[in-house]
């Protein structure tokens, strides 16, 4: 079942009132994932804040979909949102290059 804007809004805040500097780690993940995968490229260009704040966009506004059945967790499924977002940055650098 795929859960409405509305319901991802309040269970992210509920997540982000839980725990503590949780998007700090967040934004900081997606900085190093970025420069894995980017290899020390274009860091300028990108940052670990601006991918977390994507895909909270994403997730809000429901252009990316969470699946409460499949994907029970919403933090875990919000990290591979991020994973799969610089994946897909990078490979798009890369046919730039």
């Amino acid at each position: 079942m795929i859960a409405q804007p509305e319901e991802v809004l309040h269970k992210l805040d509920e997540i982000l009132r839980s725990e503590e500097r949780l998007y700090e780690r967040l934004c900081a993940g997606a900085d190093i994932l970025l420069k894995l995968k980017l290899h020390g490229k274009l860091t300028n260009k990108y940052t670990g804040q601006d991918i977390v704040h994507s895909i909270f966009e994403k997730l809000s506004t429901g252009d990316r979909k969470w699946n409460k059945e499949k994907y029970h967790d919403l933090l875990k499924y919000f990290r591979m949102c991020i994973k799969s977002y610089i994946y897909n940055l990078a490979q798009y650098e890369e046919r730039l290059e």
